[in-house]
């Protein structure tokens, strides 16, 4: 569910930088850019790799409203070698309304250019999805659900206007000339995810030591020891777009065995296959767990990138989650095609938005044999933004009595504003998981972290009475104590506290309770 959200000198040479962090960039699940870099209050450094490309090295002051100042950028050939000198050296800055490029190529004397452009426009690498970061931080903390800012290109000179949409929550849309992208932030501003869905690239963050891994692409394979096998597969759609994703399937005695499989159903946010978030830890991949424990169980699962994101296609940006449920009905009747699937025996287990898409496909497949929702809403997207905003506020220490109440005064105002940002939010803020809850006549399993505090416990009491009161006779619903939106151990389940989780693994009793659900109601049906 969405939230409410090192100085460097550039030497010349080809040198790796000491990157605290980096984004990869993916086209169809290859790796075609790696953006190594390190952002403090006051600099930013970096080095811009595209694949079989040349390699771009940027450093940049930052000043005290978080607003670019003068960039450097050298450029070295591909695969130059360490201690190899620049191609070209490019200074560029902006004074008032015009912008100055020195260049520099070789031995040759620099050469200087001037464009014209624009007070308060700051110099931005094309490629460079760290400068998104520092734009959207210093946005973020104006306090503004949008906002505008000016962009001199390095590449081109080009002087244009970049609108940040969506800075109340934490997925948020920027938007250059015609080309939009979007990222899922955490609270402080830092891009987590997010891509460009109409160059088909999707980014992903990687911290600390993970950096020095980079270039490789994700992992989806089953472990060496693994009773089940796990096949790279493409879903069609009627949309015209595809979904890539694994399908782990149990290993049999008999080549006409037909199994049990559940189809996952990732949070708000575009989500690879995994529903990998990089803010935790050593990194949090549910479906990956859940797969695991029902690979090991005789059940096989289906797991996709969403649209638009990994290797699937499709437009992300544009899509709601009426969208997403029409994504997973391509995948019931695909499975539906797959003889070792036992169609009679196909159930659906989403997580966070997941869990409200899920109710939608229910209505629409009543062949269905059951759901499980996993954190999964009751109240209006309204509801839950200005519950998460307010939460938000009022447990953050770093802030003063007055200004808190500042922020409290403005959050209505603020979630307002954020509602009409994108299709995803308009189309959240108004719909109703009751209505449909009310038509959902399968199984239904309710699992819930007691101490979630994006989609809080009693949502799943709500979801409980409203599906008998409707007269679903079989509905169970568990709720665990002291477990996060994560389903992991996190007392408070304050969101804030992510990054510093002991564990990134959901907690095996939630697993299990999933595993044995499904187990029995799949026998029942054989």
């Amino acid at each position: 569910m969405r939230l409410t959200s090192l100085c460097l000198c550039l030497a010349a040479s080809a040198t790796s930088l000491r990157a605290q962090s980096a984004f990869i960039t993916l086209a169809r699940g290859d790796t075609v850019l790696v953006e190594r870099f390190t952002r403090t209050a006051t600099r930013l450094d970096g080095d811009v790799t595209p694949k079989g490309s040349v390699r771009m090295v940027y450093g940049s002051a930052i000043d005290a409203t978080g607003h670019l100042g003068a960039m450097t950028l050298a450029v070295f050939s591909p695969g130059a070698a360490a201690g190899a000198p620049p191609m070209q050296q490019i200074q560029v800055s902006v004074v008032g309304d015009s912008a100055m490029a020195t260049i520099t190529a070789g031995s040759a004397p620099p050469r200087a250019q001037n464009l014209a452009s624009r007070a308060g426009a700051q110099p931005m690498l094309n490629q460079s999805f760290a400068v998104y970061e520092v734009m959207i931080a210093a946005a973020r903390s104006r306090h503004v659900a949008t906002d505008t800012a000016y962009v001199l290109l390095t590449t081109g000179g080009l002087t244009l206007p970049a609108i940040l949409d969506g800075l109340a929550t934490d997925s948020v849309s920027v938007t250059i000339a015609t080309q939009i992208s979007w990222f899922v932030t955490d609270k402080a501003g830092r891009i987590i995810r997010g891509g460009m869905p109409s160059q088909g690239l999707s980014i992903s963050r990687v911290d600390g030591i993970g950096v020095s891994k980079l270039g490789t692409k994700p992992d989806y394979s089953a472990p060496p020891d693994a009773p089940y096998s796990a096949e790279n597969v493409i879903v069609p759609t009627s949309m015209g777009h595809t979904l890539g994703g694994t399908f782990t399937r149990p290993r049999a005695a008999s080549q006409t065995a037909k199994f049990a499989v559940v189809i996952s159903i990732s949070g708000s946010g575009a989500q690879d296959r995994d529903e990998y978030i990089g803010i935790v830890p050593k990194g949090f991949r549910l479906f990956r767990q859940i797969a695991d424990t029902l690979g090991r169980r005789g059940i096989a699962m289906l797991r996709m990138d969403d649209r638009g994101y990994g290797a699937s296609t499709g437009d992300f940006a544009a899509s709601t989650s009426r969208d997403f449920a029409n994504d997973t009905r391509a995948a019931v009747a695909y499975l539906r095609t797959r003889p070792d699937v036992d169609g009679k025996r196909i159930f659906l287990a989403g997580h966070s938005e997941g869990g409200l898409v899920a109710p939608m496909v229910a209505v629409d497949e009543p062949s269905l044999a059951g759901i499980v929702l996993m954190a999964g809403p009751a109240r209006t997207g309204r509801e839950i933004l200005n519950f998460q905003l307010r939460y938000g506020i009022e447990h953050d220490t770093t802030l003063s009595a007055a200004k808190r109440d500042s922020m409290l005064a403005r959050a209505t105002a603020t979630v307002d504003s954020a509602l009409t940002s994108t299709p995803w939010l308009k189309f959240f803020g108004s719909y109703d998981p009751i209505a449909t809850a009310r038509r959902v006549k399968i199984p239904v399993l309710i699992l819930q972290g007691g101490d979630d505090q994006q989609v809080i416990a009693s949502e799943a009491k709500t979801l409980e009475t409203t599906l008998r009161s409707a007269g679903n006779r079989d509905v169970t619903v568990k709720i665990f104590p002291e477990l996060n939106h994560l389903f992991i151990h996190q007392p408070g389940g304050n969101p804030s506290g992510y990054t510093s989780l002991a564990s990134n693994l959901a907690a095996p009793e939630v697993i299990g309770a999933l595993a044995e659900w499904v187990h029995a109601h799949s026998a029942t049906m054989k």
